[in-house]
């Protein structure tokens, strides 16, 4: 695992396997431009990636311009790749559904953790 960005709130790692990204802390709207890029490096090194996985299990706090940037970055996938939410918090999973976020084209969530 290569570390991408860290400050107080947000330490992101990029993970090989599966290939995509490891998101530790808070996300908000200072730190979300640092996740589009992790997200957009990833998608650019892996062109033929079916899946970006997006490691959840440490995230203690997304707010809804983080959790839209997720949404977003799932729509643009093409092809039938997928944005796939491991060991999605319940409080995410709640936020999803509450926003009818949870059935996005190109989004998977799992919950539980991530292995």
């Amino acid at each position: 695992m290569v570390e991408a960005f860290a400050n107080g709130l947000l330490r992101i790692t990029l993970t090989r396997r599966p290939p995509g990204v490891r998101l530790e802390g808070e996300i908000d709207m200072t730190n979300a431009p640092a996740v589009r890029r992790a997200l957009a490096a990833v998608i650019e090194s892996h062109p033929d990636l079916a899946d970006l996985h997006v490691d959840l299990e440490r995230l203690e706090f997304i707010d809804v311009e983080g959790l839209r940037l997720l949404v977003d970055t799932a729509r643009k996938l093409a092809g039938g790749r997928r944005l796939v939410l491991r060991a999605t918090p319940p409080y995410l999973s709640t936020m999803l559904s509450l926003a009818n976020w949870e059935q996005t084209p190109g989004l998977r969530v799992r919950g539980g953790v991530a292995t």
